[in-house]
């Protein structure tokens, strides 16, 4: 069962951790992420409900755009034409991380680089450095395989979402539709589950 906020003490106490979760979702579901071209957050909160983890809605719809971004340019630099040489490692290839992420557009923000370690640690065994075929081939194929093969039809049911960022340095958060301020692509055909669009080519970055 999700777990919402209690109060902004608990809310700011599990900011590292409501990260790493964010981080490891969005990396587990990556591929249906950019096939479906949306964000299901109802899975997202039950993710982080299993771990225990205090959140608030609003906060997390605004995290996990900030953290797909990360995401989407950090296994592309690493699955591109030119990844980083085999001999950066550890700090050295979290600063070159966020060197790349600096010159795409994206923001420092504190704790940044813990995110870009976790993201790194996560994404870097999934990328084979003998097949360059871009951020989303590399990122989705064998991942694709084994997070879709163990999961389960229960797990399967997707909910609300919310859109990728409607502008790219600044990590704004498209809202679902009922929710009022941005209007939100209906699902494709097949999907009776209200979910909501990640423009592919803002996705992609600056």
């Amino acid at each position: 069962r999700a777990t919402p906020m209690r109060n902004r003490e608990d809310f700011e106490e599990n900011e590292g951790a409501r990260s790493r979760c964010v981080v490891e979702w969005i990396v587990r579901e990556y591929a249906d992420i950019v096939e479906s071209n949306r964000f299901h957050m109802k899975s997202l909160y039950s993710f982080l409900g299993e771990r225990g983890v205090a959140y608030d809605k609003k906060d997390v719809k605004v995290m996990v755009t900030s953290v797909y971004r990360r995401v989407f340019l950090l296994t592309d630099w690493l699955s591109g034409a030119q990844p980083p040489p085999k001999s950066l490692k550890g700090g050295a290839l979290v600063a070159a991380g966020a060197r790349m992420l600096t010159q795409k557009g994206v923001e420092y923000e504190d704790g940044d680089d813990a995110m870009i370690a976790d993201i790194l640690a996560l994404v870097a065994p999934q990328v084979s450095p003998d097949e360059r075929r871009g951020a989303r081939k590399a990122a989705g194929g064998a991942q694709a395989e084994q997070v879709k093969g163990h999961r389960q039809p229960a797990q399967r049911q997707r909910g609300g979402g919310v859109g990728y960022a409607s502008r790219q340095a600044s990590g704004s958060v498209g809202g679902v539709s009922r929710a009022g301020s941005t209007s939100v692509a209906p699902p494709r055909a097949g999907r009776a589950d209200k979910t909501a669009k990640v423009p592919k080519k803002q996705a992609a970055g600056p």
